[in-house]
């Protein structure tokens, strides 16, 4: 009982009743909301980031395991800074032949129609042919 002593003295009491106590109160609930929405925010993009990782490393894995000599594919996943938003997996580099630019297309988006979530896809390869001209 000694601890609540002050808290029931008159002046605590009327201390209370006053509007800045009102005020502080209520800024201190907003700073706890606005932590606790900013560590929402953080989470779920470092979860998405972790996703996109993952997608990525997937699609490299599978572009290896099928590709022929003279492909240069890589695949780069970006997580847009929007909430909500899709991960865009981009497929960048080189390949020797249409066929083979098509091939990796299609690899790449079977992975991504296996993906539980929605992911938006860019084309950015182009045929190179110099190396198969180099080999032969």
């Amino acid at each position: 009982m000694p601890l609540l002593r002050p808290l029931l003295d008159a002046g605590t009491a009327q201390a209370w009743e006053t509007p800045e106590t009102g005020v502080l109160i209520r800024i201190g609930v907003a700073v706890i909301l606005a932590v606790l929405v900013i560590g929402w925010l953080v989470d779920s993009r470092r979860r998405k980031v972790e996703e996109a990782m993952a997608l990525q490393g997937h699609v490299s894995d599978a572009l290896m395991a099928d590709s022929e000599v003279g492909w240069t594919v890589t695949p780069v996943a970006r997580v847009p800074l929007r909430p909500g938003s899709q991960i865009v997996l981009e497929l960048r580099g080189s390949v020797p032949s249409p066929e083979s630019r098509d091939a990796a297309v299609r690899n790449t988006l079977r992975i991504l129609a296996e993906h539980p979530h929605p992911v938006s896809f860019e084309d950015r390869l182009w045929v190179d042919s110099a190396p198969l001209r180099l080999a032969a």
